[in-house]
């Protein structure tokens, strides 16, 4: 997230969907949006709008992300 963060300034993200399993995993459904101000994972910056739609599976221990 920090490279995203340092090469989209304007990075924003909308939740479309979340699942909680009854076995402590988290599901989620996100669209990001932003536009490539700086580099990214080795890109020169393309000043273009990006909109990429992902999938983070995350699971907790005692209320703390112990995979992601």
């Amino acid at each position: 997230m920090a490279s995203a963060r340092t090469g989209f300034l304007d990075l924003q993200g909308t939740k479309e969907d979340v699942f909680v399993t009854n076995n402590d995993y988290v599901i989620g459904r996100v669209t990001w949006y932003g536009t490539q101000h700086g580099p990214f994972a080795g890109l020169p910056p393309t000043h273009k709008a990006v909109e990429l739609a992902v999938i983070h599976i995350v699971r907790f221990e005692a209320d703390k992300i112990v995979e992601w």
